[in-house]
């Protein structure tokens, strides 16, 4: 873990900084509420954003209402009229064929949007360092610093 004052690396056990002696378990707290997902600074989960979804019916009964009187349109001029009902069948499939390929682009994206919206996925925190060669040396261990020790007996006084 980096500490967020000077950014030297400490290990998760740590209480306080090696090198600056800043505290370090609210930062241990605030790193497993992230990792978990719940994080309640910023936008708060469940709210519906209301003209959003209004914007989006409207734009829905718009669409239908283009494709309805286009619909009509090519029966009227084209089937009737002219008496061509192929073309005007082909012109009505092509019309739907487009029309259901972009709603189901839309739903794509609303999903995947939701996907990464949802607090319920897990989101393990990332190393910086994890790309790099590790030592295969299993008996290895970290060197203990000066204040290692004596950072352990420093207490937190609280406000």
């Amino acid at each position: 873990m980096f500490c967020p004052s000077c950014g030297k690396t400490n290990g998760t056990d740590q209480k306080f900084c090696r090198s600056c002696g800043l505290s370090l378990e609210a930062t241990l707290v605030s790193l497993g509420e992230q990792a978990r997902g719940r994080n309640d600074v910023g936008e708060r989960s469940g709210s519906r954003d209301v003209a959003g979804e209004i914007l989006v019916w409207l734009c829905g009964a718009m669409l239908a209402a283009f494709v309805a009187i286009t619909i009509y349109t090519i029966v009227t001029k084209i089937i009737i009229a002219k008496g061509d009902v192929w073309s005007g069948i082909g012109f009505i499939a092509f019309i739907l064929a487009a029309v259901t390929a972009i709603l189901l682009v839309i739903y794509r994206e609303s999903r995947l949007e939701a996907r990464a919206k949802s607090p319920n996925r897990s989101t393990p925190i990332v190393n910086a360092f994890d790309d790099q060669p590790r030592l295969t040396d299993s008996g290895f261990e970290n060197v203990a610093s000066v204040t290692e020790e004596t950072t352990s007996r420093l207490k937190i006084e609280r406000d």
